[in-house]
């Protein structure tokens, strides 16, 4: 017997997707974070993490609104906090590139 489907779904308009940086063989810290995506476009990076990619101890936790200019930092450590800021700045850059790649349509 065949049911009839009365829904029809459209193009996904936002989400949020957990990304991380276990893909970058030349990494220097561990980072995942959660990415609110809104019409193709990288809207937040929240709930972020980064950790000793040797020792897996926590580092820091970060949270972004709008990019890397509006970045909240507490670190777990005070040791390599320059070298901490750069690695999440330039992931915030990396995941915000990449905003079209997460299957969310644009207009």
């Amino acid at each position: 017997m065949e049911t009839e489907n009365k829904v029809t779904m459209g193009r996904v308009l936002s989400a949020q997707v957990e990304v991380s940086n276990s893909g970058d063989a030349a990494r220097q810290y561990g980072i995942t974070a959660h990415v609110d995506i809104q019409e193709g476009k990288v809207t937040n990076v929240h709930q972020g993490v980064v950790t000793d990619i040797e020792t897996n101890n926590h580092l820091a936790d970060f949270n972004s609104w709008g990019g890397a200019e509006r970045l909240e930092m507490t670190y777990q450590t005070s040791a390599g906090r320059g070298a901490i800021l750069t690695a999440v700045e330039d992931f915030i850059a990396e995941v915000e590139a990449s905003g079209a790649d997460f299957g969310v349509a644009a207009n």
